[in-house]
């Protein structure tokens, strides 16, 4: 689990497949996602919550659950994915809790511990549709750069075929950054 002053990233239950289900159906963050089918049912959030289980009782969680401190309510999920000497961050919110710096906020906090625990990556790498200005912003906030605007191999479901690359190293520090 990871905490911060509004959030609690943890790994992902049965309660939060209603939540879950919601937003994944909901076009405001489905349209943005490469992964999650559209539209989501329940056994699409069970088959997730199986995936992002740890290998292990100590290991992190493949993706985090995000949720808000106070009420332990599902917000969205986050997820640092190691490949090699990469990983891939990824993540998404619901739209209620857009706008209010929490995706900043849980992004940097997994940074944050991913730099403790996966000392072989070196890279940190996201993809953005190229109308994401949201997602965009919360990975600048976060320190990562544009470095490549890359084909995508299928079409998005806006039908885009394009994708903005994002990356930063991972043991970087930001100034400012808490």
């Amino acid at each position: 689990m990871i905490e911060t002053v509004r959030l609690r990233l943890r790994r992902g239950t049965a309660a939060d497949i209603p939540d879950l289900v919601a937003a994944l159906n909901d076009w405001d963050v489905a349209q943005w996602l490469a992964r999650p089918p559209f539209p989501y049912s329940a056994d699409d959030a069970r088959a997730f919550l199986r995936w992002s289980q740890p290998d292990g009782e100590l290991a992190p969680p493949r993706a985090y659950v995000v949720t808000c401190r106070a009420t332990d309510r599902a917000l969205g999920v986050a997820s640092l994915e190691p490949e090699g000497d990469r990983a891939e961050l990824g993540y998404w919110l619901t739209p209620a809790a857009q706008g209010h710096g929490f995706m900043g906020e849980a992004a940097a906090a997994l940074l944050r511990a991913g730099s403790d625990r996966l000392p072989d990556v070196r890279t940190v790498y996201a993809t953005t549709d190229p109308e994401n200005r949201r997602s965009q912003a919360v990975l600048l906030r976060c320190g990562f750069r544009k470095v490549a605007e890359e084909a995508r191999k299928q079409p998005t479901r806006r039908g885009g075929s394009v994708v903005f690359r994002f990356e930063r190293e991972l043991h970087a520090q930001r100034p400012g950054q808490p």
